[in-house]
């Protein structure tokens, strides 16, 4: 019998396993081989987008998350650790520089301020219409590999916890308390499951549908030394990737269980792409990918403890912010677990009212 099962061997599953590790208990991971579809669609920026329009609840998980990630990342010792730069994020939409000061004086992050004439030197390789207004960035930010990091924290948490490859079939509840997970030859017994399914939470648990599926698509150039920063366009980014190349993305598309990618998509993030930089027009593209993210209609992950089953807890939803979010989102989440005294108000993060 188990301390704990985690459901979904992805990055939010993998950091819960290790947080849960860490307090002592015996875990073990289910992993059907779709975990890691967030991290697919994910281009590894340690910030959302727009960190403004996410909230008070996102902020301060993103800021305790930036730092448990640098200790974290110096003690992955893998083959493959996961490669972090810091390129920081360029943003050539003017109107978001107001909110985007209050917030980052809130939150003490560096902001700068650049003129056309400034941008032009910074990057002289994006289009002439895409600068004309100047822009402003936040130079801290950092970008790292999503599929590094995703093998990194299998590798620790296999050192210490089971993993078996298969697909969890259902939760098992008697008297309201959670008995373990139901797989397709046995039963997993265990007083506490964590259902880090992401995109297919509402499977498991219909009574979180909140969550659901939604489709990214990405597009990487050969293409190297041409951008300095992350490039965003409103919805749109450019990334100077870690991995080498150059990443465009992403969409957002309700597609529901359909990872696979398509010509359309590719051919409006090539356009997006060779708009901003026309060197990348004839370029090779040299990988198009989907993976499908956990959305939900508010902007915080649930971090919960089901309101009707003792036992039972729920690590998903964190659509576009997973990598950014789950160190933090991990630590409450095994606070909760542990019954610790928690890093912050977990009320935001509750579960779903229907």
């Amino acid at each position: 019998m188990y301390d704990g099962v985690v459901v979904g061997g992805g990055i939010v599953g993998l950091f819960s396993a290790c947080a849960l590790q860490e307090r002592g208990l015996k875990v073990a991971i289910i992993d059907d081989g779709k975990a890691g579809q967030a991290s697919i669609a994910a281009g590894g920026i340690l910030s959302p987008l727009y960190p403004w329009h996410a909230g008070a609840a996102v902020s301060n998980l993103l800021n305790l998350g930036l730092r448990l990630y640098q200790p974290l990342l110096a003690d992955m010792r893998t083959a493959q650790p996961p490669t972090c730069l810091q390129p920081g994020l360029l943003y050539l939409d003017r109107e978001e520089e107001d909110q985007a000061k209050v917030w980052a004086e809130r939150h003490s992050w560096p902001l700068h301020t650049h003129k056309a004439a400034e941008l032009r030197e910074l990057e002289p390789h994006l289009a002439a219409t895409s600068i004309r207004h100047g822009g402003f960035s936040l130079p801290s930010v950092q970008c790292l590999s999503a599929s590094a990091l995703l093998s990194a924290l299998r590798a620790i948490a296999t050192k210490k916890a089971d993993i078996y490859r298969q697909e969890a079939l259902d939760i098992v509840v008697k008297n309201q308390r959670a008995q373990g997970v139901r797989l397709e030859k046995r039963m997993m017994k265990t007083s506490r499951v964590i259902v880090c399914a992401g995109a297919w939470t509402a499977r498991l648990l219909p009574s979180l549908n909140a969550i659901q599926p939604v489709r990214g698509q990405m597009i990487k150039y050969a293409a190297h030394n041409i951008l300095n920063h992350i490039v965003i366009d409103r919805e749109h980014y450019l990334i100077p990737h870690p991995d080498g190349g150059l990443v465009a993305g992403s969409t957002v598309e309700k597609a529901g269980f359909r990872p696979a990618a398509t010509a359309a998509a590719k051919q409006k993030l090539n356009d997006v792409a060779c708009g901003l930089l026309p060197e990348l027009k004839g370029a090779a593209i040299v990988k198009h990918w989907a993976g499908l993210r956990p959305g939900i209609d508010r902007q915080e992950p649930v971090i919960a403890h089901h309101p009707d089953v003792d036992g039972l807890f729920v690590h998903s939803g964190h659509f576009r912010n997973g990598i950014s979010l789950a160190p933090a989102s991990a630590q409450l989440l095994a606070q909760m677990v542990c019954k610790e005294q928690s890093s912050m108000d977990c009320a935001p993060y509750a579960w779903p009212q229907l």
